[in-house]
């Protein structure tokens, strides 16, 4: 059957569960291997799944979740250095549709296309009415627009909460409008509420790992070794939030180990609140991408694929 976000993305059916390996950028990739004359039988590419992963992981989780974790700690907000986190979000789109179009040309090189890993399941595809596009990114901009009016207007409970208002609106909105779309709802809302146990349980191991790392002998030679770092302050924060993020594989779980144990060291050295915020932030994205992080097993539970053909 076919998607619900693009009818040009096809749901491969497991079971009674339908699988899709729709991210935010599926629909113009679709459309452009149609365009390359690439098949669209099934939704696993190898290389398009490496740079769905890469692109969903850098631009959602910078813009959403790991962005709220340091309010609780320095008291700022989702807009803290708004034209550092501008440069810097043009710098991150730019980069990835770069490697976006190199993946897709080492892809095609290669003669992949989306039967190359399909799944055995047969495909059934059928017509089915979608949503109006308006209607469709609604909920996205309601969320956008409370989250960014939260954090430059609210006081400090908005501030350090809009994240879970805005989206708390925007699920609200979307089953709203999307209710006569959804011909069994309870078993969506199931699925969505159980889908959500095994991100949970990814990033509170990883953050537990983190702690383990942090108290072994080794940790505050390795600490220091990088506090001492010569330069501005934010070179070191950038390199100790970076590989805290590969250690544990999880970008809120480096933020969740560097801001209780390090914030007020560099607060000491004088650096501003809201830019401690923001590098920190981004630094934490790096090295999200590596084989035990959560967000990567996610995907390759999604799409079928393993390490060997994916990473």
């Amino acid at each position: 059957t076919r998607c619900y976000f693009s009818d040009q993305c096809y749901i491969n059916l497991r079971g009674n569960q339908p699988l899709c390996c729709h991210v935010c950028c599926l629909a113009a990739c679709t459309k452009s291997i149609q365009k390359n004359g690439l098949g669209l039988e099934l939704n696993s590419s190898s290389s398009l799944a490496r740079y769905c992963d890469f692109y969903h992981d850098d631009f959602t989780r910078n813009t959403c979740h790991s962005k709220c974790i340091p309010i609780q700690y320095l008291d700022t907000s989702l807009t803290a250095a708004a034209i550092p986190s501008i440069v810097g979000s043009i710098g991150c789109v730019t980069f990835g549709l770069f490697y976006m179009k190199y993946c897709l040309a080492k892809s095609m090189a290669r003669g992949e296309t989306y039967t190359t890993y399909a799944f055995d399941n047969e495909i059934q595809v059928k017509t089915k009415n979608l949503p109006h596009f308006l209607a469709s990114i609604l909920p996205l901009l309601l969320l956008i627009i409370i989250a960014l009016t939260g954090s430059l207007f609210g006081n400090d409970f908005f501030k350090k909460n809009i994240i879970f208002i805005a989206l708390l609106a925007a699920i609200l909105t979307a089953s709203w409008l999307f209710r006569q779309f959804i011909p069994n709802k309870i078993a969506v809302f199931n699925l969505g509420a159980s889908s959500s146990i095994a991100p949970i349980f990814a990033t509170a191991s990883a953050v537990a790992f983190g702690a383990v790392v942090m108290i072994a002998p080794g940790f505050t030679f390795f600490s220091d070794l990088i506090l001492n770092i010569p330069g501005n302050p934010l070179i070191s924060l950038a390199v100790l939030t970076s590989s805290m993020s590969a250690i544990t594989g999880s970008s809120s779980g480096a933020l969740g180990i560097v801001m209780p144990n390090f914030a007020q060291y560099y607060l000491d050295q004088g650096l501003n609140l809201e830019m401690i915020h923001r590098v920190a932030t981004i630094a934490s994205n790096i090295f999200t991408i590596v084989p035990q992080s959560g967000v990567f097993l996610t995907f390759l539970a999604l799409t079928g694929l393993n390490h060997k053909n994916a990473f």
